[in-house]
């Protein structure tokens, strides 16, 4: 008997010796602390970008979702020369055809020529054929000693085939005299259509109800040649 309470006092001293093993409980406490502490430092730097103006934000919504790529158009809208119905006003572009001055209406040109020595405006015959309506016009005789002669013209012009409407117009022409630098016609509202005579031939088309009230002749240093009213046709 007293040997076997010897030796379960040795063992109790042997196993008193040994070094205790961690505590798995206090392990999980810390891992639990730990993962709250990082937790609460990602909401503190959330809510720090938040403050800023969410300028964070949106750049960390894109890194996730980037934006569709913009794809650029290339479609384009044509730019008529003149358009119908609008009163053309400044520098009218136009260019020199057939000895006299050419001008784009609608999907037209317009220009001046002489006919039984009579000087007329009209569509051009270029490009597809087409229908024309006269709707009266003034024959321009020879110029002589004054300076200008105004002739004015209505119609209409129609492309065979075209499903379009007609392109109405109205026109001013007539001759100056050489020493014409420009011609300005005037509208009842104040604004000015400049013109360049081709070969002491000018030209004005348009489109709609207005019409010039004047039609000045300049030199090319500003000099008024003449200044003649204008009535509709």
């Amino acid at each position: 008997m007293n040997d076997l309470t010897d030796i379960l006092e040795r063992a109790d001293r042997a196993v008193g010796s040994l070094p205790l093993p961690p505590d798995g409980f206090e392990r999980l406490r810390r891992y639990q602390k730990r993962r709250h502490r990082r937790n609460r430092m990602m909401v503190g730097a959330i809510a720090l970008l938040v403050a800023a103006g969410g300028v964070g934000s949106v750049a960390l919504l894109r890194a996730v979702r980037p934006a569709p790529p913009h794809h650029p158009s290339t479609t384009t809208s044509p730019s008529p020369s003149s358009t119908p119905g609008v009163i053309p006003v400044g520098l009218i572009a136009q260019r020199s055809m057939g000895g006299g001055p050419a001008q784009l209406l609608g999907p037209f040109w317009f220009g001046v020529g002489m006919d039984n020595s009579c000087l007329s405006a009209g569509p051009l015959a270029i490009g597809p054929s087409w229908t024309f309506q006269d709707g009266g016009h003034d024959c321009v005789k020879a110029l002589g000693h004054d300076p200008i002669h105004i002739g004015q013209a209505r119609g209409g012009v129609h492309r065979d085939g075209d499903p379009r409407p007609t392109t109405e117009f109205n026109a001013v022409y007539g001759l100056v005299t050489h020493a014409a630098a420009r011609v300005d016609l005037v509208w009842s509202t104040g604004e000015v259509a400049t013109v360049r005579p081709v070969d002491g031939r000018y030209l004005l088309v348009w489109s709609g109800n207005a019409w010039p009230v004047r039609a000045d002749v300049l030199s090319a240093d500003g000099k008024t040649l003449s200044a003649v009213f204008l009535t509709p046709p």
